[in-house]
This record gives C-alpha cells, sequence and structure tokens, in this order.
C-alpha cells in the first residue's frame, strides 16, 4: 500500500488490520471499534463509501489484540445504493401479515460462573434466557436447550468450538445422535474451562406475525417466544416494540418503507421520540 493510500484510509478514521478473529464472519473488520454506536455507524458509513457503496449491516465481535488481550472489534457488509424512493414498499401502507427484522449481529452468551444467559443481537439484549436451561457436563462440555424445545437440544463444546444439535439423547447425559451446526462459538479464558463463550448465529431473526408475539429464531429453533416483549400497532405499517426489560428505548418499525429505529424520549405506543435508524433489514410478507 503506498503513502497516499494509507493516508486515506486513517482519514477515514479507521484502522482495517488482519489480526486472527474468534471465530468472525467472512466480512470487513475496524479494530478496534470506535466507543460508541454513533461513532461506529460514522465509520461503517465511511468505509463503505471508501469502497464505493451502502452499509448493509453491522455487528460487534470479539479479537485477540496485538499482545493477546481480548478486544471489541466491528464487523460489517456493504452493499450496492439503493435510491430513497425504492425504500418504499409497493405494498403501500397496508398492514403485512407478518414482517422478519434480520440481524448481522446476533448471539447467545453464557458466563458458567454466575450461570446467566443472554440473547442479543444488534447491542440489545432479546432475552434474559429465563426460559432457557443449562447443564455443564464437562469444564468444556454443556447442553443448552429452550423450554419449548421438544425431541433436540444444543451441545456446546468450546475447546472445538463447535456446536451440536442433538438427538434422541438424554438432556444432562451423554449420548444421542448428534449433527454439527453452521454456528461458531467464542470464547473468553481457557477453552478447556472458560469464563464466558458466545453462540454467534448466521442467520438470525425476529418475526413478528399480524396477531401474536414475536419470535426471535436462529438455526431453524425458535431461541424466544416472546412472552417478555411488547408489541403496539400504532398505524397499519407502523409498530413499536420492546423487550419488558427495555427501560431508555424501544424499537420502531415502518414496514412501508422498510425501516427501523431505535427510539429515546418517548414513549411507548405513542408517535414521537428521538429516532435513530438501524441497518437491520426489515422485510414484510402480505
Amino acid at each position: 500500500m503506498n503513502t497516499t493510500r494509507r493516508k486515506a484510509l486513517f482519514g477515514l478514521v479507521l484502522f482495517l488490520v488482519s489480526i486472527p478473529l474468534l471465530a468472525a464472519p467472512p466480512q470487513k473488520n475496524i479494530c478496534p471499534a470506535p466507543g460508541d454506536e454513533a461513532a461506529r455507524r460514522a465509520a461503517v458509513e465511511a468505509a463503505c463509501r471508501h469502497f464505493g457503496s451502502a452499509p448493509k449491516g453491522w455487528g460487534m465481535h470479539s479479537a485477540f489484540g496485538p499482545r493477546g488481550e481480548i478486544i471489541d472489534c466491528l464487523h460489517f457488509t456493504c452493499g450496492a445504493s439503493r435510491p430513497a424512493a425504492a425504500t418504499r414498499s409497493d405494498a403501500g401502507d397496508r398492514a403485512p401479515k407478518r414482517f422478519m427484522l434480520r440481524f448481522s449481529d446476533a448471539y447467545l452468551v453464557h458466563e458458567p460462573g454466575r450461570g446467566s444467559l443472554q440473547i442479543t443481537a444488534q447491542g440489545s439484549v432479546l432475552s434474559y434466557g429465563n426460559d432457557w436451561q443449562v447443564r455443564k457436563l464437562k469444564p468444556y462440555l454443556y447442553h443448552l436447550r429452550q423450554d419449548n424445545w421438544k425431541g433436540f437440544y444444543w451441545k456446546v463444546n468450546t475447546s472445538r468450538k463447535a456446536v451440536y444439535k442433538v438427538k434422541g439423547g438424554r438432556f444432562g447425559q451423554l449420548g444421542g445422535s448428534e449433527k454439527r451446526t453452521g454456528i461458531n462459538v467464542d470464547v473468553v479464558g481457557n477453552a478447556e474451562s472458560p469464563t464466558r463463550f458466545f453462540l454467534r448465529f448466521q442467520d438470525a431473526y425476529l418475526v413478528q406475525p399480524a396477531k401474536a408475539r414475536p419470535q426471535v429464531v436462529a438455526e431453524g429453533s425458535a431461541l424466544s417466544y416472546g412472552s417478555d416483549w411488547q408489541v403496539k400497532r400504532l398505524k397499519p405499517y407502523l409498530y413499536h416494540l420492546r423487550q419488558n426489560n427495555w427501560q431508555q428505548f424501544f424499537w420502531k418499525v415502518n414496514t412501508s418503507r422498510k425501516e427501523m429505529y431505535r427510539v429515546t424520549g418517548g414513549q411507548f405506543g405513542r408517535l414521537g421520540g428521538r429516532d435513530e435508524k438501524l441497518g437491520i433489514t426489515v422485510e414484510p410478507v402480505y
């Protein structure tokens, strides 16, 4: 890389490095990540402009720093720019039968020492794991399942950094027929006995039916059935969503424009507040 090009990249306030990532998706990376969400969004927009495109999605992951320390990194993808007029749905203002919110950064994190389990997407906790069960078989081997799963569960091997879907076995005991999933595993601490591990999903989304609770889905299985969520429809195409523990913000989804926002300073179920557009794909079904 010549000096002029190197200065141009630093002018974008980016430092793109090829350090070894912990099972991160094959996406562009900014390491270390900027300190707040607004700065991260600006960095992604600047980076995609550099590549001649527009942001498609972004998220956070962990990586090893130059001295072996764990640092936060930002991964992102870029896509073709779309005219503003093209963002509006052909269905106009009609109410959808359902809509999907597709996440570019979603993961389950478990901390064995505390027994905590959370499911997070785009920096917001979607589930606090109250409807999940975890069994530790060995310091590196775990069984996990959602309360409503029937006939299967997940086995996590942090040493091999692999997740398996197990059928015909007994939860909490070795045995059964297993098949490896496409879920990536990141560990913090010793992989043989981690202090924390992450299951990073490639295909996670939230689906909101017209007259039912939302579900969070990944790897073809429901991770949450929305018992701790609230949904308000303000207009046929406009929705507010929030997890019961969210205090300072909620999500607003406009299915007509296929856009999603994080709202602060407003009242849930009423128009108003400060909108921050999120890089989450909205897919309505009519």
